[in-house]
C-alpha cells in the first residue's frame, strides 16, 4: 500500500495502479486501496474507472465520505455535473 502511495506521489500512475490492485486481490474489503487505485486511474485520466473504484469504496463502507468527494470529482471532469452535484450533497 504505501510503495501505491509513493508511485502515485512521483505521478507513477500506473504503478500506484498495479500496487493497489495487488492490495485488493490480497484483501477485496481494502477501502483505501479502492481509494487510491480510483486516485491514481484519475491521475491518468481514467475516469470511468477511478468512478468505479470509488463506488465499490462507497458499497463497503456508505458513511465514509472520502470517496463521494472523490467521484464527484471525476464526475465533474466527465462534465456531468448533476452526478458530481449528488455526491457532493452526501
Amino acid at each position: 500500500m504505501q510503495r501505491g502511495w509513493a508511485h502515485y506521489c512521483l505521478r507513477h500512475f500506473n504503478e500506484a495502479v498495479a500496487d493497489y490492485t495487488t492490495a485488493i486481490e490480497l484483501n477485496p474489503k481494502f477501502i483505501s486501496a479502492y481509494i487510491w487505485r480510483g486516485a491514481a486511474r484519475h491521475g491518468k485520466g481514467e475516469y470511468d474507472d477511478a468512478i468505479a473504484d470509488y463506488t465499490i469504496a462507497i458499497e463497503l463502507n456508505p458513511k465514509y465520505i472520502l470517496p463521494y468527494y472523490n467521484r464527484g470529482l471525476a464526475y465533474k471532469q466527465k462534465g456531468e455535473y448533476d452526478q458530481a452535484i449528488v455526491d457532493y450533497t452526501i
